[in-house]
């Protein structure tokens, strides 16, 4: 439906003296008064209609999915995960509708969450049937075309961002408790994991976005839930590197 404002010509009514009509210039003013407020109350009601008409939702679950959710888009890709059937959940990347769903979850995985994009690849990550736990994810379109992230010497991991050939996220340990939650960024392997943590005070760190040969995220005394990318607590605080340790700034304002 389409708001259509429609002006029409001005009717020419004669003066009792039979001079000029009301559609000739400077007659009438009264009249003339009350039109033009009247056509800006109208112009300005057309211009917050078109606008309105701008913005849209749209259900992008997939079909025979229980649920959904998203967590991370870069151009006109979406990641995040969908429950399946028994509860557990599948990576999906979207291209805005359910109808474009790609389902990333790889083989000997219990379970997967998809939680961020770039224009090439999806990070997240999954619980390993092999390797035992959490274990970071990136992805390049496809459940047969990912890798296994999970540093060597470490129980969990995930990953959190994801730019241009770079992932970022963090690993840890844990024994009842976590013991070690360190900041980590890659480049497409295990193998080529960078261990971010700074030799500060604070046990925990996470990186949680990256690009231009940067990287960012937080230190904290406090060790946050597994899969939490956004979480705050008040011993936290913000970090820069520059793609080592030893490059961290920390960000926290004075006071």
């Amino acid at each position: 439906m389409k708001a259509i404002l429609s002006r029409p010509e001005p009717a020419s009514f004669q003066s009792p003296s039979g001079g000029p009509t009301e559609s000739q210039p400077g007659l009438l003013p009264s009249r003339r008064g009350f039109l033009l407020p009247a056509l800006g109350i109208t112009c300005l009601l057309m211009g917050l209609l078109v606008s309105g008409q701008e913005y849209h939702s749209n259900d992008i679950t997939p079909a025979g999915s229980a649920s959904g959710r998203l967590s991370g888009a870069s151009g006109a890709t979406q990641v995040r995960a969908a429950t399946i059937a028994g509860g557990y959940s599948h990576a999906v990347m979207l291209r805005g509708n359910a109808l474009t769903a790609v389902d990333l979850h790889p083989v000997n995985y219990y379970y997967s969450m998809a939680t961020c994009a770039d224009d090439f690849q999806q990070g997240g990550w999954g619980y390993s049937l092999t390797g035992g736990g959490m274990h970071a994810l990136v992805w390049t379109g496809s459940s047969s075309a990912y890798a296994d992230l999970n540093p060597s010497g470490y129980m969990f991991s995930a990953c959190l961002g994801v730019y241009n050939g770079e992932q970022v996220g963090y690993a840890q340990n844990q024994s009842y408790f976590v013991t070690a939650s360190h900041a980590m960024c890659w480049y497409g392997t295990a193998a080529s994991c960078v261990d971010l943590h700074p030799a500060w005070i604070y046990p925990f760190s996470r990186a949680l976005g990256c690009g231009y040969g940067e990287e960012v995220g937080y230190v904290s005394s406090f060790a946050y839930p597994d899969g939490d990318s956004s979480g705050y607590h008040t011993t936290s605080r913000a970090v820069r590197w520059a793609g080592t340790a030893a490059s961290a700034v920390d960000l926290h304002p004075a006071g």
